[in-house]
């Protein structure tokens, strides 16, 4: 039995429940049944229904002493369906609820300041994630949005410092890696981009978007030969790479003959 027809089956026999739960509750809903709509929430989200988990996960949150799971719940439901700023309060609920030694809540934070950055929160996003990765220090996927974020809000230097930091303690993760060089990349440190990129090149020679960075990089420094290299290397890779495919036709046209 699959993870989805598992989640399919539990979103029905909760579904089904629930109202017999209720029926024996007017009023106030019991603190019982708002856990197992958080848990209907959770089965809906798994299977991909947002739009029943936020009414599922809204009911479970009626309550007033709704545990932060169900807060939480409703935020990433509303967050999936592109609600930012319902998703945003709901999280911040389930932060104001969440112990401060829980083990889920740099989970928690991680997820309350990616949604204040995409909504252009930067200063609520950049802390919440530092204390996110303060928290969880060997969690990549925060050390690269908290960079983000602070790139956003216009402090590379900070964000290169970020991700340097974290690498010093997981030199092994490539993605990271490749967030320190676009960073560096994108900011004109273009030395300091192509020894992130030589290093990704040799730990992961088969990495195909590292290797289009690189040779972005050659291009940029003006090096058109070793640019045409890494994205022949990358085409052989992966045929279908059409980034790789379009920079190769651009070195090739007249108008980048000088390349």
């Amino acid at each position: 039995e699959t993870s989805d027809a598992r989640s399919a089956g539990a979103a029905t026999s909760l579904g089904r429940g629930l109202p017999l739960a209720e029926a024996g509750a007017p009023g106030e809903l019991p603190a019982a049944t708002a856990t197992l709509w958080t848990g209907l929430a959770r089965a809906q989200l798994e299977i991909g229904n947002a739009a029943g988990a936020a009414h599922s996960a809204t009911r479970a949150t009626a309550r007033a002493d709704a545990p932060w799971q169900a807060h939480h719940t409703l935020g990433a439901a509303q967050d999936r369906l592109g609600e930012l700023r319902a998703a945003t309060a709901a999280y911040r609920a389930a932060l104001a609820k969440v112990g401060a030694h829980d083990a889920e809540r740099a989970t928690v934070l991680f997820n309350l300041g990616r949604c204040c950055r995409a909504s252009g929160d930067l200063g609520d996003a950049v802390e919440c994630l530092r204390d996110c990765l303060a928290a969880s220090p060997e969690d990549g996927a925060a050390a690269r949005e908290l960079a983000v974020a602070l790139e956003a809000a216009g402090d590379s230097e900070a964000a290169v410092a970020t991700l340097r930091k974290y690498l010093v303690r997981s030199p092994a993760d490539l993605e990271t890696t490749r967030a320190l060089g676009a960073i560096l990349f994108s900011r004109g440190d273009l030395l300091a981009a192509r020894e992130v990129f030589y290093g990704l090149a040799h730990r992961a020679p088969d990495d195909v978007d590292g290797l289009v960075r690189l040779g972005l990089v050659h291009a940029r420094l003006g090096d058109a030969r070793e640019a045409e290299i890494r994205w022949r290397r990358a085409l052989a890779l992966d045929p279908a790479c059409v980034e790789a495919r379009a920079n190769l036709a651009g070195v090739r046209s007249p108008a980048a003959a000088g390349l």
